[in-house]
């Protein structure tokens, strides 16, 4: 088991090094790198998610991490390349795919100054970061047998037919993977501590264990059935995020606006895990230097994550955690309806923050952006550094 958990521990440490140099890069601090740090580091969610349960949440997190401040540091082929490598760690982190793909066309999405191979800021940077993440994603995928899961496609006009040829069978297989993955679980949430657990006949959180039986998101909610308006409300959130990335594509309205979306996720659609929201808290933690509330938001969020895993992983069903890992004290305390009720309902301020958050970045002055063929904003300073 030591050596299953090995790379997931390995993950954490990476983690703690990559933020530590950023946030000192970006601060000009190293207290606050070694605060950021720190506050991984010791923090429960890394060795509780890794070191305990020997999930691979951290290296999602690592690797969307990675994205993120390269996209902040401006090295547009690292980010996007990191970021589909994110997506095919955990596909829910398809967020971060989404967040490069907003600010790189904001950034580079104009008419260049001269000959396209001078300008080294326009469009050609979109079609090189894109090749980057083609590389990534085939490099990736081809050495594994995803072809043999389009045999769902036989017989479907067109895509039949492109299941037979190569490299095109292996992408289309991954599709396939990934949306059979998605339908796995069709319920208003599984085994997620958020609004989704007080809806139902039986809701999780009513029906007085956890887990308690999970109802299908088909259930109709004002005549709409119920996974239709968690994507309806998901997609609000993700065109105002849009909308904050398009106006702010700095360091600032980047994290935040990454932390919207990965809470929003754990918030607002249905179909989710108890483990969701842990990109979240992690990218969060790279905003502790904008504030004191980002402490306490980083607080709140991961004592959510903490109950909500303890919850599950002591759980007496093969799924969970070894016989070891059951008998840890406070599991059923975790699973209480008073405590699922309220680390339930603290979602919702959870989310409430990083969007006040992101509407008080929106009213501020955006940072000077640079000038074609000047220097970057101070916000945004040139980097060679990988990490």
């Amino acid at each position: 088991a030591t050596y299953v958990k090995a790379p997931a521990i390995l993950a954490d440490l990476l983690v703690g090094v990559v933020f530590w140099r950023a946030t000192c890069r970006w601060t000009g601090s190293e207290r606050w790198g070694l605060a950021v740090a720190a506050a991984w580091l010791l923090g429960p969610i890394a060795w509780y998610d890794g070191a305990l349960w020997g999930q691979v949440d951290t290296m999602a997190a690592l690797l969307g991490g990675l994205a993120l401040i390269w996209l902040i540091d401006r090295r547009p082929e690292l980010a996007v390349a990191a970021a589909t490598a994110a997506v095919l760690v955990k596909p829910q982190l398809a967020v971060f795919l989404g967040i490069v793909g907003v600010v790189l066309l904001r950034r580079h999405l104009r008419r260049p100054d001269g000959p396209w191979r001078a300008d080294r800021d326009g469009p050609l940077r979109l079609g090189t970061s894109a090749l980057a993440g083609l590389v990534t994603l085939l490099v990736v995928i081809l050495p594994f047998d995803l072809g043999s899961r389009t045999t769902v496609l036989a017989g479907v006009p067109v895509l039949g037919d492109l299941a037979s040829v190569p490299v095109v069978r292996e992408l289309l297989g991954l599709l396939c993977l990934i949306g059979g993955t998605a339908v796995q679980f069709p319920d208003l949430t599984v085994n997620a501590y958020n609004p989704w657990a007080f809806v139902g006949p039986e809701p999780l959180i009513g029906a007085g264990r956890i887990p308690g039986p999970w109802t299908p998101d088909d259930l109709p909610i004002l005549g709409i059935p119920a996974h239709l308006v968690g994507l309806a409300g998901y997609l609000l959130v993700t065109a105002g995020t849009v909308a904050l990335l398009w106006r702010r594509p700095d360091r600032h309205g980047i994290l935040v606006g990454a932390v919207i979306l990965l809470t929003a996720f754990f918030v607002v659609p249905t179909r989710v895990h108890e483990r969701y929201l842990f990109g979240a808290v992690a990218i969060g933690l790279l905003l502790l230097p904008r504030g004191r509330g980002w402490w306490a938001w980083a607080v709140a969020g991961s004592a959510i994550l903490i109950v909500n895993m303890h919850a599950i992983l002591t759980l007496g069903e093969p799924w969970t955690g070894t016989p070891a890992l059951r008998d840890l004290p406070f599991g059923d305390l975790a699973r209480s309806p008073l405590v699922a009720t309220v680390v339930a309902l603290a979602t919702i301020p959870l989310l409430a923050w990083p969007i006040v958050d992101g509407i008080r970045l929106w009213r501020e002055r955006p940072p000077a952006q640079p000038a074609r063929g000047g220097s970057l904003s101070p916000d945004s300073p040139p980097s060679t550094a990988i990490v």
